[in-house]
């Protein structure tokens, strides 16, 4: 090849990359051109335009190129790349005032979304977005510039919080929230809607009170800013087919939006169960075999979005679009969609679109919380198995037990294996609650006892401070009727090891340490546990 054909070469080669970068083909980035939005779809009948909400969700961005180059190390090391697998790297991530005025001016451009949607999925090196008392105040700018930001571009903002704080309950939610929504917020830099996670309710627990915890959630909001609309968004794992859980908010809260996550399987199941908005979230570089995270996977998204617009779903989510963005290919499988978008403008105008219809029956908090339970203990059951049973007293009967009515005992035989160890090392009781647990942790003798005193460590840990049974008393048995022990009664216990001697001998044929209440973990925790009991009878 001649010198003359060679830099002809490269001149088209170079001519091709310039133009390929122009229409935004950096994976790291907004696209160049911003501004020039893509013409609207050919015409379509009214009952082929369905979609009205279209969301693009981002995350905190990367805060240098060695971020994509990271990501790339571990996918070719394990097949799989996530941001999460580069902490405690924070300072690779950031929030950004101009950063997300680009990605709102890309989300404009590309002619498909109504809403733009702040995860705060990602920690950075300044923290997430929020903490345990609302907004990061170092970070409340983004935050509220992009809102606004967005709005002046004529989307609706979105915003998925994290770290609620640790008491689920209306009256924590309420300051927590008027931080970022409240009326000392200007109204221009207030979400529109809340993307809530049941995530961030403890549901990979899961989380029995997630029921009452969410309404707690929605009563705030309601009383905080009552024109903000919440949508739920679910997991993976059990909750991708219908749970008590949905069926009860479905009914409570008329109209809801219940998103699912990679997923279009479990939209028939879903609608059988009466739930009438659905959604799909798709992020385009994520699936649940593995994460590339910094490339596309184009034909599963293409996939997914067929399948949604097959399945006639009208509201669809794009999330984690600035981690492995790409214009060309953004522009390729947004054709999936653009025929049947009829976009709502604003959160009015999408509230009108929902279907309200009220399923004919739903379970209610408690019912909720059973099934968790029960779905829980089967998920424990191997674990269960695998324990060591308690030995046998004279009567061929175990010699230590433990119940509780608010799910399962983890480590009975411990309760006589003469060892105060640390957390996870005694009897206790699973799963964790949202409120104080009741549980008993007893001694079956076998024969008659003359029994002098008991030590008993009704804690987690001697060395934790939670989980320490705060109410509390024991009794005993002769034949098969239960007493409380006179005098052994306790109210307000802070101590982690008790002895209670009595006068006279007590003659029985067991003891058991009822516990009625608890101190929490300091997240809202509770959990009943005992790492020993102990008789002497001199």
């Amino acid at each position: 090849m001649t010198g003359l054909s060679i830099n002809l070469t490269r001149f088209c080669f170079a001519l091709l990359f310039a133009l390929a970068s122009a229409i935004g083909c950096a994976v790291s980035g907004p696209a160049a051109g911003l501004g020039q939005e893509r013409p609207p779809a050919p015409s379509q009948s009214e009952d082929d335009r369905y979609i009205v909400l279209s969301e693009f969700q981002v995350w905190a961005d990367a805060a240098t190129p060695e971020v994509f180059k990271e990501l790339s190390r571990l996918y070719n090391a394990k097949k799989r790349s996530h941001v999460f697998d580069l902490y405690p790297r924070y300072d690779l991530f950031v929030w950004d005032v101009a950063r997300m005025r680009g990605w709102v001016d890309e989300a404009r451009s590309l002619g498909c979304f109504n809403l733009f949607c702040i995860g705060d999925d990602t920690r950075t090196a300044e923290g997430h977005l929020f903490d345990s008392k609302g907004v990061n105040p170092k970070l409340k700018g983004v935050l509220f510039d992009t809102i606004a930001y967005a709005h002046e571009q004529g989307m609706m903002a979105a915003v998925e919080p994290t770290n609620l704080p640790p008491l689920r309950d209306k009256a924590s939610f309420v300051p927590w929230l008027r931080s970022w929504i409240g009326p000392d917020v200007p109204e221009k830099s207030r979400a529109d809607i809340i993307k809530l996670s049941i995530e961030w309710f403890g549901a990979w627990a899961p989380n029995p009170e997630i029921a009452l915890e969410v309404e707690a959630f929605f009563d705030a909001v309601q009383e905080v800013s009552p024109g903000t609309l919440v949508y739920v968004d679910s997991i993976g794992g059990l909750w991708r087919q219908p749970l008590a859980f949905h069926r009860w908010l479905l009914r409570r809260f008329p109209g809801v939006i219940l998103s699912h996550y990679l997923n279009t399987d479990q939209v028939p199941a879903f609608r059988a169960i009466g739930a009438r908005n659905l959604m799909v979230q798709v992020n385009p570089s994520e699936k649940f075999e593995e994460a590339g995270q910094f490339f596309i996977y184009h034909d599963f998204t293409v996939q997914l979005l067929k399948d949604a617009v097959a399945q006639r779903l009208r509201f669809l989510s794009l999330a984690g679009v600035n981690m492995g963005y790409s214009r060309y290919n953004y522009d390729l499988f947004l054709d999936v969609i653009r025929p049947h978008l009829k976009l709502a403008h604003s959160v009015q105008e999408l509230r009108a679109s929902v279907d309200r219809t009220v399923p004919a029956d739903g379970p209610g908090p408690d019912e909720v919380a059973a099934d968790l339970v029960a779905l829980a203990r089967s998920r424990a059951e191997e674990a269960l198995k695998k324990e060591s049973p308690p030995p046998l007293n004279s009567a061929g009967r175990p010699v230590c037990f433990a119940q509780t009515p608010d799910g399962w005992v983890f480590g009975v035989s411990r309760i006589v294996d003469g060892k105060n160890a640390d957390k996870f090392q005694g009897a206790y009781t699973a799963p964790v609650r949202r409120r104080p647990v009741r549980a008993t942790f007893g001694l079956d003798f076998g024969a008659p006892k003359d029994v002098r005193s008991i030590t008993f460590t009704p804690c987690f840990a001697e060395t934790e401070a939670g989980y320490v049974a705060t109410e509390c008393g024991l009794d005993y048995r002769v034949g098969e009727t239960w007493k409380p022990i006179p005098g052994a009664e306790w109210r307000k216990n802070d101590q982690r090891r008790i002895t209670f001697a009595l006068q006279t001998p007590l003659r029985c044929d067991g003891v058991r340490l009822i516990i009625r209440s608890q101190t929490s973990d300091g997240r809202g925790n509770y959990r009943a546990a005992c790492q020993e009991i102990e008789v002497r009878e001199e």
